[in-house]
């Protein structure tokens, strides 16, 4: 599609990591069934079993240049057990949520932003927003590594 090969290393290494038994995740976001089906069976042909599909968000370059951001486009989940921290240190709810700033790591631990009454208000404001609380796609299972009371691997 773009002419470089990040597509074809891509599909390398996944084709690597199932052949070595790394256990691997594949999230496929497109804003078409068709393509997302046919995703879907490449990754299958390759031998990855959990493959999770989501839309196309309208964040980031998934949206337009100009686009105001709208927390009813997330997905309810931001700050629920996730954060996301920027290049400048800035910490917020999600990656699709940049603009919601609740904190920063060079001025505050991230523990206390992550316990504090910003990212409180900024997880209840999305929750809001977005009407739901439904998994957010296209990793749509309750699996957060590391964090206190998740079985997933690696545990705490």
């Amino acid at each position: 599609m773009t002419g470089r090969r990040s597509h074809g290393r891509t599909r390398e290494n996944i084709a690597r990591a199932v052949r070595l038994g790394i256990p691997l995740r594949v999230g496929v976001v497109t804003g078409d069934e068709d393509q997302a089906a046919g995703a879907r069976r490449d990754l299958e042909a390759l031998g990855v079993e959990r493959i999770g599909v989501d839309h196309v968000r309208p964040f980031g370059r998934g949206g337009q240049q100009d686009q105001v951001p709208d927390m009813a486009e997330l997905c309810g989940r931001c700050g629920s057990g996730v954060a996301a921290i920027g290049p400048t240190g800035e910490v917020s709810p999600c990656v699709f949520s940049g603009w919601m700033g609740v904190g920063n790591v060079k001025h505050t631990p991230l523990a206390a932003i992550l316990g504090g009454d910003a990212m409180a208000r900024a997880t209840t404001a999305v929750q809001g927003a977005a009407g739901r609380s439904a998994p957010c796609g296209p990793d749509d299972e309750e699996c957060t590594p590391g964090f206190p009371g998740s079985s997933c691997s690696p545990r705490n």
